[in-house]
């Protein structure tokens, strides 16, 4: 008889080993973030070229745009 809940049957098989399968979904959705994280950086820091006093860390109190480019690189 041919099973039509193929995830249904993995996740029967998976229950045992379930803190594994748990720490691997986690780690993939924190891979995930973190694979974001250039682009996020990139567009804060062209931001900040571009606006200057009008940028994100500018409207945070903080006008030198040098000075923003140096904390977004920390």
């Amino acid at each position: 008889m041919i099973q039509h809940q193929p995830i249904l049957r993995l996740l029967r098989y998976a229950r045992p080993h379930w803190p594994q399968v748990s720490l691997a979904i986690l780690a993939s959705i924190i891979y995930t973030l973190l694979s974001l994280a250039p682009s996020l950086i990139i567009g804060l820091a062209v931001d900040t070229i571009v606006e200057q006093e009008a940028s994100l860390f500018a409207r945070l109190g903080i006008q030198n745009p040098l000075t923003q480019l140096a904390l977004l690189s920390v």
